[in-house]
């Protein structure tokens, strides 16, 4: 996760983004969250930009913890036993075939 800011005329917003390449094998990301407009987060930190990043920095480095968090919970464990026999006289596998109207 990293920090990515977007300057407007008006304003300037700070997110965080996460970075992947995606099925294709093209590079991609997606915002996963909106901190806030420097504005907004200067008044409620009480400092100025360069306060306002190393904030932003912490909070992109907890959501990273946070995903990697998740995503060592999702790891799918399948189970295999060595001294069960398989059963070879019954059929497992059905080919369906097209089905033509």
């Amino acid at each position: 996760m990293k920090v990515t800011t977007s300057k407007s005329k008006n304003s300037e917003s700070f997110y965080i983004t996460h970075s992947y390449i995606n099925s294709n094998g093209r590079s991609t990301s997606k915002r996963i969250r909106k901190l806030g407009t420097l504005k907004e987060l200067t008044e409620t930190l009480g400092t100025d930009r360069d306060g306002v990043m190393e904030w932003a920095r912490e909070q992109a480095r907890l959501e990273t913890e946070n995903y990697k968090r998740e995503k060592e919970a999702k790891t799918v464990l399948v189970p295999f036993h060595a001294d069960r026999q398989l059963d070879y006289g019954c059929q497992k596998l059905y080919k369906g075939g097209y089905l033509f109207l």
